[in-house]
């Protein structure tokens, strides 16, 4: 049976739907939910609604801003994507059983449809096809990436080498002095195994992103020298407008 590859957490409902932003950076591990690249590697990330918008009712449209309808994406995949979302989608009870959409990584695993053949990815399924023709997944910019990371990857693997001949290395053969500085580097090296989620995140999460802690402070403080200076920005005036008329 197929397994997702993204397990989301438990969210608490909130009023709209961009307050989801850094509940979805983290359950999808600051990557790309259609392409898998990371915040670092992209730095345009946006929030996906999965089913549009427009293809609700009225009396549905709450529906669609649902945390569970929400996907952290890059930018290109987004607008790539658009507002598809096959008819027969709004039919089925297990959206997976549609072959034209794109796969969802909180409810399957994408290895089931689409392989890395060198640099490119390649559909093994209809779907897989289709997800990969649907976002352009093998767009000039991917395959860069794809590159540097089998570059980052051979280097990793002559590090590991090292930090194996480490490990095995018999100290019993070692002088006293040298018996010691192996045990300790061993020491570091279990040290650093035991934080290693971390730094998963942390090479994959782009701090650019993260909520600016002053952004609302700096925005009255804008907002008040502006009307100071009688610059008022063409929103802040529309919206005093606005408030008179009532």
């Amino acid at each position: 049976m197929s397994q997702p590859v993204v397990i989301r957490g438990e969210v608490k409902n909130k009023g709209n739907y961009l307050e989801y932003k850094e509940d979805l950076r983290k359950n999808f591990c600051y990557s790309c939910a259609y392409c898998s690249t990371t915040e670092f590697e992209l730095p345009k990330f946006e929030i996906d609604h999965y089913r549009p918008k427009v293809s609700f009712s009225k009396n549905q449209i709450n529906l669609a801003d649902q945390y569970e309808k929400l996907y952290w994406c890059c930018s290109e995949c987004n607008s790539n994507k658009s507002d598809w979302f096959p008819d027969d989608c709004y039919e089925s009870t297990d959206p997976r059983r549609i072959k034209n959409r794109v796969i969802q990584v909180d409810k399957e695993d994408p290895r089931e449809h689409l392989k890395l053949n060198i640099f490119e990815i390649e559909g093994i399924s209809e779907t897989g096809i289709f997800h990969e023709k649907l976002l352009r997944l093998n767009r000039q910019s991917l395959i860069r990436i794809r590159q540097a990371r089998t570059e980052a990857k051979k280097n990793e693997n002559e590090i590991a080498f090292g930090v194996n001949f480490l490990k095995k290395l018999p100290i019993d053969l070692l002088s006293q002095s040298q018996k010691l500085k192996v045990l300790n580097l061993r020491q570091k090296l279990l040290n650093e195994a035991q934080a290693i989620d971390q730094l998963i995140e942390d090479e994959a999460r782009n701090r650019l992103l993260d909520v600016d802690p002053t952004r609302n402070e700096q925005s009255v403080a804008r907002k008040e020298y502006l009307t100071e200076q009688g610059a008022i920005p063409y929103v802040y005036r529309k919206k005093r407008k606005t408030k008179y008329k009532r």
